[in-house]
């Protein structure tokens, strides 16, 4: 499920954990189902 934007001009890899966080919340949110 995560996406691999390391090598883009100008992203920063501190905003790619931050999105990793959120994903991970979410993960947690539904309990692990859907977590597509």
């Amino acid at each position: 499920m995560r996406r691999n934007l390391h090598g883009r001009g100008g992203w920063d890899p501190r905003l790619d954990w931050v999105l990793w966080e959120v994903e991970i919340l979410a993960w947690h949110e539904t309990g692990g189902d859907g977590a597509e």
